[in-house]
């Protein structure tokens, strides 16, 4: 694995690609780091629920606000913005997979507004989540 990997996943269902941009990050601290180990753990296991800093922070044994400065120098991007990157990844899954409402994929991946959901999408993929949803079913996705 490379040192610096850029954070950019691709879900691809036949012919329609979505790539997630948020930058660069570090990868390889996920591997090495202990800390962001049991962190990138944790947020793997429980990334649809409502994840507090300080709660992500305890897992990796520091405190909320030296934990928000470690992420960043560490990984490259902030922990909310990588949050979001996890979750919306985890969103594109489930529409390649399943014929869910935009509602109901960003209450299971641990948005509690639609809102903030389709703001955290276009934002990562330049397309809002409807229209990808709806070019996935004329994919003929289930």
């Amino acid at each position: 694995m490379p040192h610096k990997r850029a954070l950019g996943q691709t879900a691809v269902h036949k012919q329609h690609q979505i790539h997630l941009n948020a930058g660069k990050i570090n990868a390889f601290q996920f591997v090495h780091d202990q800390r962001l180990k049991r962190v990138k753990q944790y947020v793997d296991q429980h990334y649809d629920k409502r994840l507090s800093l300080t709660e992500v922070a305890a897992i990796a044994g520091l405190e909320k606000t030296y934990f928000s400065r470690y992420f960043h120098q560490k990984i490259g991007i902030c922990y909310n913005d990588w949050l979001h990157w996890i979750r919306i990844s985890q969103a594109i899954e489930l529409m390649t997979k399943h014929k869910l409402s935009v509602t109901t994929i960003a209450f299971s991946v641990g948005y509690r507004d639609l809102r903030t959901f389709e703001r955290a999408f276009e934002k990562l993929t330049g397309e809002c989540p409807s229209q990808v949803k709806k070019t996935l079913n004329q994919q003929g996705c289930d």
